[in-house]
């Protein structure tokens, strides 16, 4: 059946209008004083990764700006592809804003929906054939580009069946990546919730202060009768103190590494990419790894982590946690040098990354960095830091026994969508090239 499709170079499918594909502007139209605070986003290279969603750190310029050229222009159903920097990356541009804008680093085209789906080509470009064929573009040397940007985009190559086949193929490989956006919306949901939860127990006490005004709680009558009824003089509710959060947690420095080593292995580091801004984790932070490193730098599932590095402008990753995630891809994953492992002594990790996001660590961990545009961290802040906690150990036990069902929700809807992410990489080539058929792929999706 692949043999059937026959390949067609990109360029062919491209609508006929003038600006179909295009180029961001030279570097000298686009310097950092023509950013504005809001208008027409700017899709850069940091805005693009193996999600289908844009995401990232955004700059904006004004409508003028973009009014005055159209060519740079992209709209909803355009794919956006880096020619420099994120190489071998693809975008599918969202109909939810009215236009966006190339940045210097990226180029455009439009297809004619009349030959192609833009879903079907994005999805091709973002396997890894289609990222082998952009890549056979590319040098390696200096700054990964690809050189004569446009000539190359119109020469890529990909299987071009009829179509409502790529339709049909969009369709089906669109329905898993809908069932995966739920699900990541409902653990954004529960994760709020804990989170809430959590602040009002052991950050706002909550339930301290409903005892001493006489109100009722929502709390269980067993888990309200564990918190105190007053406050001290310093504060802090009776029997609560402040303990170092050394007490609780070991912390290992992550696996120093050289760029010779990042090649294609069963071993991954986890990196600052690792993060998101805010904390929390990203699945499409690793970087296959064949350098050596300690047993006490592999991490595992579920294990807590923070960012001992930032490059971002607002230092919005730095000392953010984030709980690692398993991955199908790796046997092993490895925490780099730009991460700190976080091993608890009692009590479940996600519990102790709680108490860190919401008892200020982050603001904290700032004053304990050095640099001007890349942040480091200082070891130094985790002997200085310390917990708020209750001296009864059997609310903190209770609390976590709580919340727990909460927390088993979400990591029940993480490895179901890692299920499901793993059925549409595994169908997708499949798909592409011809080898399955939709009927067949249908029956694996809706059985």
């Amino acid at each position: 059946m692949a043999g059937e499709w026959g390949r067609v170079p990109l360029g062919s499918l491209a609508a006929e209008h003038d600006g179909a594909v295009a180029i961001g502007p030279f570097g000298s139209a686009m310097k950092s004083e023509v950013y504005v605070p809001s208008g027409v986003p700017v899709i850069r290279g940091t805005n693009i990764s193996s999600d289908r969603e844009l995401g990232g750190e955004w700059v904006y310029i004004s409508e003028a700006f973009a009014d005055a050229m159209p060519r740079c222009v992209v709209r909803a159903g355009d794919l956006v592809f880096p020619h420099r920097g994120s190489i071998g990356e693809v975008a599918l541009v969202p109909s939810n804003r009215d236009r966006y804008f190339l940045s210097t680093s990226c180029m455009k085209i439009t297809l004619d929906r009349q030959k192609a789906d833009p879903r079907y080509v994005a999805y091709y470009f973002k396997s890894d054939a289609g990222r082998a064929e952009i890549m056979r573009f590319a040098s390696q040397v200096g700054t990964p580009g690809i050189g004569q940007p446009l000539t190359s985009l119109r020469q890529f190559n990909l299987p071009a069946p009829p179509v409502y086949v790529q339709e049909a193929i969009a369709d089906l490989l669109s329905h898993l990546d809908d069932k995966i956006d739920l699900n990541r919306r409902m653990a954004e949901t529960l994760e709020g919730t804990i989170r809430t939860l959590f602040k009002s127990w052991f950050v706002d006490f909550d339930p301290v202060h409903a005892k001493i005004e006489g109100r009722p709680s929502d709390l269980s009558d067993e888990l309200a009768a564990l918190f105190s009824d007053s406050f001290g003089e310093d504060g802090l509710p009776s029997g609560w103190y402040r303990q170092k959060l050394t007490k609780f947690l070991t912390v290992t420095k992550g696996n120093s590494y050289k760029s010779v080593h990042l090649a294609p292995s069963q071993t991954a580091l986890v990196t600052l990419k690792s993060f998101m801004r805010g904390g929390g984790y990203r699945a499409d932070g690793l970087k296959s790894f064949t350098g050596p490193y300690k047993e006490a730098q592999i991490v595992k599932p579920g294990e807590l982590i923070v960012a001992g590095t930032d490059v971002t402008q607002a230092a919005e990753v730095i000392g953010q946690p984030a709980l690692v995630q398993a991955d199908d891809r790796y046997s092993v994953l490895v925490a780099s040098l730009d991460t700190f492992i976080l091993r608890a002594c009692s009590h479940a990790p996600w519990l102790w990354s709680l108490f860190l996001a919401e008892q200020g660590f982050p603001s904290f961990a700032r004053g304990y960095t050095t640099g001007t545009t890349v942040l480091h961290l200082s070891p130094k802040v985790f002997d200085d830091f310390a917990f708020v906690v209750p001296s009864n150990s059997a609310l903190i036990a209770r609390a976590e026994q709580a919340l727990g069902d909460i927390q088993a929700r979400i990591t029940h809807l993480s490895q179901e969508s890692r299920v499901l992410a793993k059925l549409r990489d595994t169908l997708l080539p499949k798909l592409i090239s011809g080898e399955l058929r939709i009927t067949e792929a249908e029956r694996k999706v809706f059985a």
